[in-house]
Parts: C-alpha cells; sequence; structure tokens
C-alpha cells in the first residue's frame, strides 16, 4: 500500500484500482462513480499508477509541460487533493 506525500495524503492504491479510458473518462468500480479529467489529469493519473513519487512527478511534468517548479508543484498538489476530495 503506497501513499504520495502532499498535504494530506493520497493513497496510491486508490488510484490504481481507477479504470481510465483514452478520452478523458475515469471510473471508480468500488464507489460505482466516474468523472472525467483533461489531458492533463489523465496523464497524471496516469503516471500515479506507475508508482510515481511527487519528486518524480514535478520532474516528469516539468519534461512534460511549461511552467516553473514552484508552479509545477502547487498544480500537482491541488490536483491530488481534488482526487483525494472526490474519490474518498
Amino acid at each position: 500500500m503506497g501513499q504520495l506525500s502532499t498535504d494530506s495524503t493520497l493513497n496510491i492504491d486508490t488510484v490504481k484500482r481507477l479504470a481510465l479510458s483514452d478520452s478523458g473518462f475515469v471510473f471508480d468500480p468500488v464507489s460505482g462513480k466516474s468523472y472525467t479529467v483533461n489531458e492533463t489529469g489523465f496523464w497524471l493519473i496516469k503516471q500515479l499508477q506507475q508508482d510515481s513519487n511527487l519528486d518524480d512527478l514535478k520532474t516528469r511534468i516539468a519534461q512534460e509541460f511549461d511552467g516553473g517548479e514552484k508552479t509545477i508543484e502547487r498544480h500537482v498538489i491541488e490536483f491530488l487533493e481534488q482526487i483525494r476530495r472526490y474519490i474518498y
């Protein structure tokens, strides 16, 4: 059971159970809820499902997208908080 540490903890096992479609559709088979994410959110969830830690994630995002380190970190943490809020 992995956890990605932010201001609040996101259980990676929870993220790994999410089913993703290429169109940005996200389905949680445990709760039965579905969500949609944009291309960046889809990419981020895929990275999380590959056991990324926060530092690795920030590095990969900096390689894929434009933005300063602090901006990237803030956006990643905000997205992770949204995932945590919706899934739990």
